[in-house]
């Protein structure tokens, strides 16, 4: 994962990295990742409601997703379902 993230062009690690360029980086990251999380989820609810009835999400398990992405060191929601099956277990 470092050779992606850091590599020059030749394919070559640094022999030391600047921790605020890691820091831009990861943060570039995880937003990208939060934005995809959020178009995919999106995305799958509506196909979710358009395309299956009531007993067929049912049948399947399929629920509408309302949990946002939780990144490491995050914690989830309180309000949030996979919140509520934590506590449960």
């Amino acid at each position: 994962m470092a050779e992606f993230f850091f590599a020059d062009e030749h394919g070559q690690l640094p022999q030391q990295l600047d921790w605020k360029e890691v820091d831009i980086i990861y943060n570039e990251y995880t937003r990208v990742m939060t934005c995809m999380h959020e178009k995919l989820r999106t995305f799958y609810n509506l196909v979710v409601v358009k395309t299956l009835t009531e007993r067929e999400r049912r049948e399947f398990g399929a629920k509408i997703e309302q949990s946002r992405l939780v990144l490491p060191g995050e914690e989830p929601e309180l309000d949030s379902p996979q919140k509520e099956e934590e506590s449960k277990a």
